[in-house]
């Protein structure tokens, strides 16, 4: 996926492959609306501020980032989407193309939250007991 930005913060987001986007990530699309119009609506509202600021400011600072973000599949399931961007400064403090690709990471967010799960319950090395006094 591949979006432009000039100063004025307006982005041409637009997947290489429309098709393969949707089998991969099918978003519901607006109709008579651009993708990136969907693609941001998509994301849920309590991330999006965040990781519009967060990625504005890597790509205005001509840096790579890699951010994760919940996102709202075109059946209204939740998937937890991991973005790795490239930027590249076309014009200094002008214009950048950033190209990147998601990742669902849906089931690794699972396993990670089961895993604070099963510590918070097993704690190694088990804690010293106290003595009852003789």
């Amino acid at each position: 996926m591949e979006r432009q930005e000039k100063s004025s913060s307006s982005w041409n987001l637009r997947p290489s492959d429309p098709e393969a986007a949707q089998r991969f990530l099918p978003i519901a699309l607006v109709p008579g609306q651009p993708f990136a119009y969907s693609w941001f609506f998509a994301s849920l509202p309590e991330d999006r501020a965040r990781t519009e600021v967060f990625g504005n400011a890597m790509v205005r600072a001509g840096r790579d980032y890699r951010q994760e973000f919940r996102f709202r599949m075109a059946d209204g399931s939740i998937r937890w989407l991991q973005e790795d961007v490239q930027v590249e400064t076309l014009e200094p403090g002008e214009a950048w193309r950033a190209v990147g690709v998601c990742m669902d990471v849906t089931e690794r967010k699972a396993a990670e939250e089961a895993l604070k799960e099963s510590e918070s319950v097993f704690v190694w090395p088990p804690k010293p007991r106290k003595r009852p006094d003789l």
